[in-house]
């Protein structure tokens, strides 16, 4: 959160993915200024445009860089063409052992 915090003093603003298994995020996240969560705010039942992943692509094309974790959304955001930081953490061995 400290690159949205950064961008927000360069004037900028910054679109956060999140998946469903991170809505709860949104609200914590959305306290900072500028910040928009383009997957949230286009739901297909609204406004007629397909969510994720067909979003996540359609968008990627528009963003010049990202930080992800290694995951769907940040190969998608690389497969378009956005120069990525890709962050990789702790796995549980049990996640991949099923």
């Amino acid at each position: 959160m400290a690159v949205v915090r950064r961008r927000v003093e360069l004037g900028r603003v910054s679109a956060v993915f999140l998946s469903n298994s991170e809505k709860g995020w949104e609200k914590q996240i959305s306290k900072i200024e500028r910040i928009r969560f383009p997957l949230s705010e286009n739901r297909v039942e609204e406004t007629g445009v397909p969510s994720d992943p067909v979003l996540t692509v359609a968008l990627a094309e528009r963003v010049r860089a990202a930080v992800a974790n290694c995951s769907g959304t940040g190969r998608m955001l690389a497969l378009r063409g956005a120069a990525l930081v890709s962050l990789f953490g702790p796995s549980s061995v049990l996640w991949w052992a099923t």
